[in-house]
């Protein structure tokens, strides 16, 4: 089989980019043939096992005004298509970054089954992260097209059950619901011992529905019940660099310590996950997360909204408090609760190991997607080149 993987952009640790690598890996293992194309790729700055895949790009042009940026999204989307086998089978498409792709190559390779993972829906859609977002006159627009889109598709996978809802309801197909893995960084759980302060950990990238901004508060909270922490944030800051420096001075108002790292290798972030004594999540209308699976692989017990996708797999499981994340009183219980004793604190630890060490990308996520792919395939018209005369 040969599966062509799609994204907009490789040059960032986030979870698509691990979705797309671990896919492809285990397509490779499963000795398919693997293709990657995306529109922007740094090899310094992307998951380091990409230098395993031939990755093609094709960088958009940078045009001025609206009708400049898709004219030239369109034609970077064209040569891009164009580097796609002709006798590939599965086009795996990930996220809205591609919809160009998507149409092109419906035209351009007709007999290739088109498979679009969406793992945030449009804002146009106005739900998960931007439920509260103002309308805006293309706002119909991107309806119309995110729905023909789902229309040419073969078939339309989503990462968690919220959004399979709100896909099959906004884009009018049925999709199919392929849970997310999560990387297995231990085979036994870890000996954990709270300290004083405690060191509270959050990774993602900086963006405003973090609600890092509760964090903070909940950590006032803490201090009022006599209970001293200190908060690393990690992930990128250059896509939000004003809500960065809104947390910098919010912090520096309220007198608590917070750390900001910025982007970390995964050596460095294994480092600081190992150091930290409980990871909290407290992203509103997150998709997904990711980042509290690999934490809880780690033995760190966490609190996370539950308002996250992650909370539909742990809300209900050991190792794990949801709350409700925009009450920093909320928070602030959980984490007393956790570190109540040391007895109990070392219980959660081994909770959060033991919910999540069935949840690799393999047993989740990529036996799945292969199942599906076998699918489409078979049902897939063979390209035969025309004989030469």
């Amino acid at each position: 089989m040969k599966v062509a993987l799609v994204v907009q952009g490789l040059s960032i640790h986030g979870g698509t980019q691990k979705q797309v690598l671990r896919l492809a890996q285990d397509l490779r293992l499963r000795g398919a043939s693997v293709q990657i194309l995306t529109f922007d790729y740094d090899s310094a700055r992307a998951y380091q096992e990409f230098s395993q895949f031939e990755v093609n790009t094709c960088t958009s042009a940078r045009r001025s005004g609206w009708l400049g940026r898709i004219l030239g999204e369109i034609l970077a989307s064209w040569r891009l298509v164009s580097e796609i086998a002709v006798d590939t089978d599965i086009l795996n498409i990930h996220d809205h970054g591609s919809t160009w792709v998507l149409f092109i190559a419906r035209y351009r390779r007709p007999q290739v089954r088109i498979v679009w993972q969406i793992n945030d829906l449009h804002p146009a859609c106005r739900v998960g992260t931007y439920h509260d977002l103002k309308p805006k006159w293309n706002h119909p627009i991107h309806r119309y097209i995110c729905r023909l889109a789902a229309k040419v598709a073969s078939k339309v996978t989503v990462n968690v059950m919220k959004n399979k809802l709100k896909v099959d309801k906004f884009y009018k197909v049925e999709s199919v619901l392929i849970y997310p893995g999560v990387d297995q960084f231990e085979t036994h759980p870890i000996t954990r011992r709270f300290k004083t302060p405690l060191e509270l950990l959050s990774t993602g990238v900086f963006f405003p529905y973090r609600n890092y901004e509760v964090l903070l508060r909940a950590m006032v909270c803490l201090r009022a019940q006599g209970v001293a922490s200190n908060l690393a944030l990690v992930g990128a800051t250059h896509f939000s660099e004003a809500y960065t420096e809104s947390i910098r001075l919010l912090a520096d108002e309220l007198g608590v310590l917070v750390r900001i790292t910025g982007e970390v290798d995964d050596m460095e972030l294994r480092k600081i996950i190992l150091q930290s004594d409980l990871f909290l999540f407290p992203n509103l209308d997150q998709s997904w997360g990711l980042a509290v699976f690999e934490a809880m692989s780690s033995s760190l017990p966490a609190v996370i909204s539950k308002s996250a996708g992650a909370a539909e797999l742990l809300a209900d499981r050991p190792g794990a408090i949801a709350v409700d994340a925009a009450s920093p009183e909320d928070v602030a219980t959980a984490v007393i609760k956790i570190t109540k004793t040391q007895e109990g604190y070392s219980r959660f630890c081994r909770d959060a190991f033991d919910t999540v060490s069935e949840m690799s990308w393999s047993a989740m996520y990529c036996r799945e997607a292969w199942q599906l792919f076998s699918e489409l395939s078979l049902q897939r018209t063979r390209f035969v080149p025309a004989p030469s005369k």
